[in-house]
């Protein structure tokens, strides 16, 4: 479940980045930028914020875990007291796996984008 709010999160997120700034893509575009510069200017952003989180989530995933075992733990239950790196890799691998895949999905709309219809609305 965690998994799929993850990549629910991630894809929310850059559709708002995407629609928020539909006039600056479409600005880019017509002065002449390639369409992998276009991309590299959204995904920059949303790849840097991603490892940000992850280093951020994973530390604070540490001192959450060791409290939790401390305050929680029931007498007659035995738990692990610590976190494989296996667990850290893992929820590396996905959370890079759906990176990709909201980019790849991404893609799709931010090369759909009517750059004359864009820069011709009001805001």
């Amino acid at each position: 479940m965690s998994a799929i709010l993850a990549f629910i999160v991630l894809y929310t997120l850059t559709n708002i980045n995407v629609s928020e700034r539909i006039r600056e893509l479409s600005t880019i575009k017509v002065l002449g930028f390639y369409p992998k510069e276009v991309l590299a200017y959204i995904y920059r952003e949303t790849i840097i914020l991603t490892f940000a989180g992850l280093v951020i989530g994973f530390i604070s995933g540490i001192f959450v875990h060791a409290y939790l075992m401390t305050i929680i733990t029931p007498e007659n239950v035995l738990s692990v007291p610590g976190i494989s790196w296996q667990i850290f890799g893992i929820a590396m691998l996905l959370i890079i796996l759906f990176t990709g895949l909201v980019a790849i999905l991404m893609k799709k709309k931010i090369d759909a984008v009517d750059m004359l219809e864009a820069l011709k609305s009001v805001d």
